[in-house]
Parts: C-alpha cells; sequence; structure tokens
C-alpha cells in the first residue's frame, strides 16, 4: 500500500508511515498501482554570490583600487551577517579583501610618513 501524505510504499500491515510519520487506519485502500500525488515541497531558494564581497577582494589586489577593495569588502563582510544568512558563502572574500587592502593602507600610509 502507498502511504496517503508522501506517496511512498509501505507494508500492507503498517499503521505508520516510516517515511513521513503519518499515522493512518489499515482501511486505506492500495488503489491497485495508484500513487497518490506528494506534497509539493517549498521552493528552493539559491544562495546568490555576495558580488561586494568578491569585489573588494579583487579590488584590492590592485594598487590603484584597493581604497574601493577596502570599503567594498566592509560591505560585503556586513552582508554575510544579514538573518538569513543569504550572501554567507562570500564570507572568506570579505575578509581577505579586508586584510590585503588593509595591508595596502598601512603599506601607503608608512611610506607618505617615511617621506616626511
Amino acid at each position: 500500500m502507498y502511504c496517503p501524505n508522501c506517496g511512498n510504499l509501505i507494508s500492507d500491515d503498517s499503521h505508520v508511515c516510516r517515511y513521513c510519520g503519518t499515522t493512518f487506519s489499515s482501511t486505506v485502500s492500495t488503489h491497485g498501482d495508484y500513487v497518490p500525488p506528494r506534497a509539493p515541497s517549498a521552493p528552493r531558494r539559491y544562495k546568490s554570490r555576495n558580488g561586494w564581497a568578491i569585489a573588494g577582494f579583487i579590488c584590492s589586489l590592485f594598487a590603484p583600487f584597493f581604497i574601493f577593495g577596502f570599503i567594498a569588502s566592509i560591505i560585503g563582510l556586513v552582508r554575510s551577517f544579514t538573518d538569513d544568512f543569504y550572501y554567507s558563502n562570500g564570507r572568506g572574500f570579505a575578509i581577505a579583501g579586508l586584510i590585503i587592502s588593509g595591508c595596502c593602507i598601512f603599506s601607503l600610509i608608512s611610506a607618505i610618513v617615511a617621506l616626511f
């Protein structure tokens, strides 16, 4: 027989579906080869890329853009900690962008101080 809730095949003497846990009486008809439709599942939500974190990492690698890389990495890091974790996959890029651009900013400030 088939479970009336999830549609999986279960033994004829079962009173509980081992797949979804639905309890039912043994009077559920088998209806031959009929398989009831499964309940629709929730739509899958795909994670998008954290563009700010990736842009911050890439810009921190190039000397003229490391200031923008620092700012974009901060934005990407803040967006990675949103409540729904929608952008959590860019956290590593954001941290790496902050470290690299922070080192570049420190080097630039050190060079300017050394000149004076």
